[in-house]
């Protein structure tokens, strides 16, 4: 019973609770009937209002495409305004730099019209003053033609003497062409004379080329071979052609001999009288003469010497002149040689001297002892102070001085430079 109770009980609340339900979605469906009804009119309203936007809208994507065209447009002629600002831009800074420079310009014109104005004015002052100086230069000129028509007939006159006076001069310059070619005979002729004179009173190339050419040493060629007993033993052949020479040759002083005047001198008429008792013979003038001082005799001992080098050994040896310097300033020549071993022997036919051994036969000598006793020699004219060692070139006719100096400087380069 109670069970049908509890079931009916709960049949109740069920159907309660359904018709509360029903009666719920019967109110829900009326408001949602009603919000459908609302929503469809929002809908027609919604529809229309797209169908006016989508009109709205074709017509703005037509503006806009137009407007689009003209924006391009537009753009272009932007960029093309652009350009031509730019260039705007500068042709202005182009024409105001130049406009600058014209500022520049016309006030320099301004100053120098300013300095010209100036100078015109000086101008006109001088333009002035020079129209006055030509009213007097023409007034001038009238007095300068009459005196040039005056000058012209004298030039008449001097014109013809002037052509007298080139045919003169043409006739003198002939003479004078003669007298110069002449002259410079004379002259040539004259000083060849005179240092062929002068090679006989001074010691130069021009007396070595006359005292030992080769015609001499030819000539001296037959007075080596009588005079020499063994021309293959050298010592004694020097020897035997010293002795020829200190025995043959007496000493004699050499004459005053008149010294010839140069040609300026000759020529302007300043020379004066002058002799030099000095005559440098030659070889052979001394073997025709027998008799000459000291460097007539040390030259003909030398020219002997050198022929017999040359035409007999058939070779040369060093030899020197020795001139010599004494204390009392007097002076000496003699013939030198060196050996191999750079010892020295001394010939001095005029001195009589010779470097000898212990049995008076021709050697040679260390140059430092055989000096100081060749010097020792001439202690009565103060010793030798100074000497000269002249070597001869007898294919160029020239000499030149080897070594000088005193005795130990002589001794000194024999010693080194001849071992």
């Amino acid at each position: 019973m109670s069970k049908l109770i509890y079931l009916t009980i709960i049949s109740i609340l069920i159907i309660g609770i359904l018709s509360y339900v029903a009666l719920n979605l019967y109110l829900m469906n009326r408001e949602l009937n009603e919000e459908i009804r609302n929503t469809i009119n929002k809908y027609e309203i919604l529809r229309s209002r797209v169908k006016s936007l989508q009109s709205t809208l074709s017509n703005l994507n037509s503006s806009y495409q137009s407007l689009q065209k003209d924006y391009k447009e537009l753009e272009s002629e932007y960029r093309d305004l652009l350009n031509m600002y730019n260039n705007t831009i500068r042709n202005f800074n182009e024409l105001r730099t130049k406009c600058k420079d014209l500022v520049e310009k016309y006030n320099s014109i301004v100053l120098k019209y300013s300095e010209l104005e100036s100078e015109h004015q000086e101008l006109q002052i001088l333009y002035n003053e020079s129209v006055e100086k030509l009213h007097n230069l023409q007034k001038d000129y009238q007095e300068l033609k009459h005196n040039y028509d005056e000058l012209s007939l004298k030039y008449f006159k001097l014109e013809t003497k002037y052509q007298e006076l080139i045919l003169n001069y043409s006739k003198l310059k002939i003479a004078f062409e003669k007298l110069k070619s002449f002259n410079k005979t004379f002259i040539s002729s004259y000083n060849a004379w005179r240092s062929f004179a002068t090679s006989y009173t001074y010691l130069n190339n021009e007396t070595i080329r006359r005292v030992f050419s080769h015609k001499e040493l030819e000539s001296l060629k037959s007075t080596v071979n009588d005079v020499l007993t063994n021309p293959s033993d050298f010592w004694n052949s020097i020897e035997e052609l010293y002795r020829f020479v200190d025995v043959n040759i007496f000493y004699s002083n050499d004459p005053p001999i008149p010294l010839p005047p140069t040609f300026d001198e000759l020529l302007i008429g300043t020379f004066i009288n002058r002799t030099r008792n000095e005559l440098i013979q030659s070889p052979s003038e001394t073997l025709t003469r027998r008799e000459g001082d000291c460097e007539d005799q040390a030259i003909l001992l030398y020219a002997l010497m050198k022929s017999y080098f040359i035409n007999i050994l058939k070779e040369d040896h060093v030899m020197w002149l020795m001139l010599i310097r004494m204390g009392n300033g007097q002076g000496h020549v003699a013939v030198a040689f060196p050996s191999k071993d750079g010892k020295l022997t001394i010939l001095d036919p005029a001195g009589h001297y010779y470097t000898k051994d212990l049995l008076r036969k021709l050697t040679s000598n260390d140059p430092f002892e055989e000096l100081a006793k060749y010097s020792d020699l001439w202690s009565l004219y103060g010793g030798i102070k100074w000497i000269w060692l002249l070597k001869v070139d007898i294919d160029k006719g020239i000499f030149n001085v080897e070594a000088e100096g005193d005795i130990d400087t002589i001794a000194k380069y024999i010693a080194t430079n001849y071992k």
